[in-house]
């Protein structure tokens, strides 16, 4: 039992244990295990330094400054959906324990499986618009000049066998540089070899 030590320094060379704490104001590092705080009304407040927390169940947390976890976040009841950190600067989504979608270290975005897969595809559904049910727009809305030729474009990216290029294009376009006339034109490009 520790009575008043505002004005006395302690030290502990050995582990620390709280029991029955509503209230602990620490400075620095603090590594909190089998936390629950559903009966505080105030949630989990960080407002700086470092804090590890493992088994935590919590009803609200508010964090103004990093929060910093080893792996994976995990949805509450459903383990086999979550947000991983699979290797360093890679950002994964996984649900029904299978990964969906990936950002790799150099910005790349990977759908619909683990990178390992050979059938990578996009599926896109709207059931609610029977004239525009899977829609995908390619929108070039901010080019505001209205010159001709302005628009979007699809292109597809292949390899020659030494190095990656584009091959093939979908161009939508503005087929006049009249303000506020929107008449437009298809476009199909491919490409020779030697040329763009």
């Amino acid at each position: 039992t520790v009575a008043d030590l505002s004005a006395t320094t302690v030290s502990i060379a050995g582990t620390l244990t709280y029991e029955d704490v509503t209230n602990v104001d620490s400075v620095g590092v603090i590594t909190a295990r089998g936390l629950d705080i559903f009966g505080n009304t105030t949630g989990l407040q960080v407002a700086s330094g470092i804090s590890t927390f493992q088994n935590i169940t919590a009803g609200s947390a508010t964090f103004t400054g990093d929060l910093t976890i080893p792996d994976k976040i995990i949805h509450s009841g459903d383990t086999n959906t979550f947000i991983t950190f699979p290797a360093d600067d890679n950002i994964a989504f996984e649900t029904a324990g299978t990964q969906r979608l990936r950002i790799t270290t150099t910005g790349d975005v990977n759908i619909g499986g683990e990178l390992t897969q050979t059938d990578s595809r996009v599926h896109i559904q709207d059931v609610n618009r029977a004239i525009q049910e899977g829609t995908l727009t390619l929108s070039s809305a901010t080019t505001t000049s209205g010159a001709v030729d302005t628009g979007a474009t699809l292109r597809f990216y292949g390899h020659s066998g030494t190095e990656g290029r584009y091959q093939v294009s979908i161009k939508g376009a503005k087929e006049n540089g009249t303000s506020g006339n929107y008449a437009a034109y298809m476009a199909f490009h491919t490409r020779p070899n030697g040329s763009g």
